[in-house]
């Protein structure tokens, strides 16, 4: 187990903890890409009052951690748990949002009309795609 200082560099290159103050902050560093396992993100580091996530609420923050770096390609049960983080924000807003951060990647980007992640902004809720997929099961 590797627990986080909290530790900062200050602009003369000192080290400053910036959350001796604050016994009871709960910080976690998670690495991404080729570092996600069947759990979610790894876990590099954190506070000793860092409670472990539930496998459902690591879920969870690894696909809204996925939306925010623009992928567009989710499972499912994955698109799922996106539209019940963004319940509460309009389709609109979702779409804005992830046009504005893709425009702003070095990276290629294409398309996302035809990619899974477009269900996410033209779906209110994730009854509302059960609903859809109940239709078509008929």
């Amino acid at each position: 187990d590797t627990h986080a200082g909290g530790g900062v560099k200050t602009a003369g290159g000192a080290r400053r903890d910036v959350i001796a103050d604050a016994p009871n902050a709960c910080l976690a560093l998670l690495a991404s890409g080729a570092s996600f396992n069947e759990h979610g993100a790894a876990l590099l580091e954190r506070t000793l009052a860092y409670p472990p996530a539930s496998t459902h609420q690591r879920s969870m923050a690894l696909q809204c951690l996925r939306f925010y770096d623009s992928e567009t390609d989710y499972a499912p049960k994955d698109i799922n748990m996106l539209l019940r983080s963004l319940a509460n924000t309009p389709c609109s807003s979702r779409s804005e949002f992830f046009d504005v951060v893709r425009s702003r990647r070095r990276r290629r980007v294409g398309g996302w009309a035809e990619r899974p992640i477009a269900k996410l902004f033209t779906t209110t809720d994730d009854y509302q795609l059960l609903r859809v997929r109940a239709t078509t099961a008929r």
